[in-house]
């Protein structure tokens, strides 16, 4: 029987997330190494112009699906807030990620797993390694 998919949610600042390119990228190549197919919402979605309803059934849908959650929460956004606190109702693991400059998301540190704080990109990518080792992602 074939292994089934395990995917990661990233959650990023849609209104930043040009800003974002190769902190994307950096999480993609650490998450594939754990065997987990990275999900950009902010990317990858493609329907044109659809409700807002529609956006986020879509989203939460494929976080549903997801076995990890990562946010980057360098700007705090309410979307992300949303995101976030779905996949703590269904007790998906969450890393929380930020530049060492960016103001402190008290909520969404309440409630992720664990707080990555990056200095560059290739700082990001090795510690999000280290954090991903010690949350085992759970089976979607």
């Amino acid at each position: 029987m074939a292994k089934k998919e395990q995917l990661a949610f990233i959650s990023v600042s849609f209104e930043h997330r040009g800003e974002f390119k190769e902190e994307i990228n950096a999480i993609k190549k650490a998450l594939q190494v754990f065997n987990l197919k990275p999900i950009c919402f902010v990317e990858d979605y493609k329907h044109k112009n659809p409700s807002p309803k529609k956006l986020m059934a879509d989203a939460l849908k494929v976080i549903r699906k997801s076995s990890i959650l990562i946010a980057e929460v360098s700007y705090k956004e309410i979307g992300i807030g949303i995101e976030v606190g779905y996949a703590k109702a269904l007790n998906i693991p969450i890393i929380y990620l930020k530049k060492p400059d960016a103001p402190i998301s008290t909520t969404v540190k309440g409630v992720c797993d664990k707080v990555v704080i990056y200095k560059n990109i290739q700082n990001l990518e090795v510690k999000l390694k280290d954090a991903l080792k010690a949350i085992k992602p759970q089976k979607s």
